[in-house]
């Protein structure tokens, strides 16, 4: 009785998977990033003639997914490139543009 009680004591070894926090170095690279793509780009195609809100929305999310993307799994876990890189790009390029399709065209903030 005592050795089946000793291993409902013992702690579950579970994968560390979360997003853990973004180091000093990590978070200046993304914040950097956000702003390439939420300012320059779009500042940049407007200067081209190619001023209009879908580019916006799409920079934004780009840059904000590559730049998080990049932090995440070269910069604070050295992971490089590793299986699951492009399925949070993706899951991270859908999310900003969610968020940035309704800042840009509905005003609204979520």
């Amino acid at each position: 009785m005592k050795q089946s009680k000793q291993k409902s004591m013992e702690p579950l070894h579970v994968p560390d998977n979360t997003i853990k926090m973004f180091s000093l170095k990590g978070a200046l690279i993304f914040a950097f990033t956000c702003l390439i793509g939420t300012m320059v780009v779009p500042a940049l195609l407007d200067l081209a003639g190619i001023g209009c809100k879908i580019t916006t929305v799409v920079s934004t999310s780009l840059f904000g997914s590559l730049g998080i993307c990049y932090v995440r799994n070269f910069v604070d876990s050295k992971k490089g490139v590793s299986k699951g890189l492009m399925v949070q790009f993706l899951i991270f390029f859908l999310v900003f543009f969610t968020i940035s399709y309704y800042w840009i065209f509905y005003q609204y903030f979520i």
